[in-house]
């Protein structure tokens, strides 16, 4: 999962946060954080989703 992860999150960057990978597409943010016990940075990519009324 780690790869796909860096995957998606070199290609929002090097496209101005536009995603192309698996049909993504620009609704998609990029989560800072450090882990809690070794306070190590990680990076996440989520992708917002749109609900029907």
């Amino acid at each position: 999962m780690t790869d796909w992860n860096q995957q998606i999150i070199d290609q929002l960057r090097a496209n101005g946060g536009d995603v192309t990978t698996n049909g993504i597409g620009t609704g998609l943010v990029l989560l800072h954080h450090r882990g809690a016990k070794t306070g190590t940075e990680l990076r996440a990519s989520l992708a917002g989703m749109a609900r029907g009324a």
